[in-house]
């Protein structure tokens, strides 16, 4: 057991007391038995335990979470908001620094930052809102110059913008009408 490599996840880093019989290693920490390992006798094996394993990603994945999330922080005071506002909102922050800084590396920092800006002024929270800004920008507006008419009286009319709610209502009006028929 001592040319192995045994976990004893719960309490990684600390030192432990190992004691073997021919069958079974177990792992003490301060009197507690904390892993219990089928004996190993190959030499550099690494001796794991399934649940163990899974804790550890689980450890890992918080890990990598939190450098992301401190990376994201790095770029600014935007995204100190953009993150308090996530929080504030209850959406996924890790899933959202994640998809951000993916963002980032197509995008660069500045744009990202930027359409951070603009998504906070717009109360838009979420990495989709921050994508569809990016993907605005990429293309910008296009001015077209007003069409010119042969007959040159066309070109000095003023047409006065519709009020769409008359249309809501002519459409609401129908659909009552027909309800009440039917």
């Amino acid at each position: 057991y001592i040319l192995s490599l045994h976990d004893a996840l719960p309490i990684s880093g600390k030192d432990v007391v190992v004691k073997a019989d021919n069958r079974i290693v177990t792992i003490y920490y301060k009197d507690h038995p904390v892993a219990r390992h089928q004996r190993c006798w190959k030499k550099n094996m690494s001796i794991d335990t399934p649940r163990h394993i899974k804790k550890l990603l689980e450890k890992k994945k918080g890990a990598l979470a939190s450098k992301q999330q401190e990376y994201f922080l790095s770029m600014g005071p935007i995204s100190q908001q953009y993150l308090d506002a996530l929080t504030r909102a209850n959406l996924p922050v890790k899933r959202n620094i994640r998809e951000l800084l993916r963002l980032k590396d197509i995008c660069g920092s500045e744009a990202l930052i930027s359409a951070c800006k603009i998504a906070l002024k717009h109360n838009a929270l979420g990495t989709e809102y921050v994508e569809n800004i990016l993907l605005q920008q990429m293309y910008p507006k296009t001015e077209y110059a007003p069409v010119v008419m042969k007959q040159k009286e066309y070109n000095d009319l003023r047409i006065t913008e519709a009020d769409l709610a008359s249309y809501d209502n002519l459409i609401f009006t129908n659909k009552q009408e027909e309800n009440k028929d039917g």
